[in-house]
């Protein structure tokens, strides 16, 4: 799997070639659920549309949502909601 970086654009070495992710388990899940955390973008192809994310969903639902989709990927412990940030800890 070619590695992205915190922008969710492709990484490359300094040949300019793409490299593999070393987390690829995390890669998919952080892809996924990119618009839920809004760390990227929001991109219809990729996770849920950020309208259905938004609209009228508590953080228990989100919190629930992020375990749902992380545990096809990874083993999630603990998902919690930073009011300051406004954005999901997820510990694996």
């Amino acid at each position: 799997m070619i590695a992205l970086d915190e922008n969710g654009n492709f990484k490359t070495d300094s040949k300019n070639r793409l490299v593999k992710s070393a987390r690829p388990d995390v890669q998919n899940f952080e892809s996924e659920t990119r618009c839920m955390q809004t760390t990227w973008e929001a991109d219809e192809n990729f996770g849920k549309n950020i309208l259905v994310w938004t609209l009228a969903q508590s953080i228990t639902d989100r919190a629930t949502d992020l375990v749902r989709i992380g545990s096809k990927y990874l083993t999630v412990l603990s998902v919690s909601y930073n009011s300051t940030t406004k954005r999901y800890d997820v510990k694996c």
